[in-house]
């Protein structure tokens, strides 16, 4: 191939690829949009996978206030 094919086959390619990652890109920031809304919503709700505060699990024997 010409030095001159390569190149407008490069400029080819190169348009080709940033039409796609601009079309994944999109989808993605849509999907992202979706699951933002959906997180919000659960932490309003307080719904399933929202719990209070845990108690300590360990502590320290020579000293009970670390834990």
């Amino acid at each position: 191939m010409s030095l001159d094919k390569l190149s407008k086959l490069k400029d080819q390619v190169e348009t080709i690829l940033r039409m796609k990652v601009a079309d994944q890109r999109q989808s993605l920031e849509a999907e992202l949009t979706k699951l933002s809304r959906l997180s919000t919503s659960r932490l309003r709700s307080k719904g399933p996978g929202v719990r209070g505060p845990v108690a300590p699990k360990y502590r320290n024997p020579e000293n009970p206030s670390e834990t």
